[in-house]
């Protein structure tokens, strides 16, 4: 799958010369607004992506904005990130580093008339990214549907 053209990336972490590249989406019957909210409340993100752990947002709070530094676990690494990327029920991005990696993960949103197109994609690079590419590959198009299916459940749950 190719890169979505609308999403900002970073000059150091291009899909075209990232060793890691994933691309996921999902058609959901559940408004921007509501995948907007959900993706927001980050604290939350654990009970229905299993594989958020620990999550923390640096200086308190319970959800994400502009600017905000983020740490979790995620697929067994630790990670810090940051909010680099909002435009509200739209796009929202973040970049971070953790074991020997950095990456950046975008959501996009697109109103449908059933609901919202989300697109979900990640880069990574860095040592561990170029050791682990293949495994990195694999783990991502498989974890990011359940991310992408938990979300929809939630966001579906939450609307009015």
């Amino acid at each position: 799958m190719t890169a979505d053209p609308r999403v900002r990336w970073p000059a150091d972490l291009r899909p075209e010369t990232s060793p890691v590249f994933a691309h996921d989406e999902l058609e959901v019957e559940a408004p921007a607004a509501a995948i907007w909210a959900c993706l927001l409340d980050a604290t939350r993100w654990h009970t229905y992506y299993p594989h958020c752990k620990r999550l923390v947002i640096h200086g308190g709070g319970d959800r994400l904005a502009p600017g905000t530094r983020f740490s979790w676990s995620t697929l067994g690494v630790r990670v810090t990130t940051e909010i680099d990327g909002f435009e509200p029920e739209r796009y929202l991005s973040w970049s971070g580093r953790g074991l020997g990696s950095r990456g950046h993960h975008v959501w996009l949103l697109a109103p449908t008339a059933r609901g919202c197109h989300i697109v979900t994609e990640e880069t990574q690079a860095g040592v561990a990214a170029r050791v682990l590419a293949p495994f990195l590959r694999r783990a991502l198009h498989h974890h990011h549907p359940i991310w992408l299916a938990g979300l929809a459940r939630t966001a579906r749950t939450a609307a009015p």
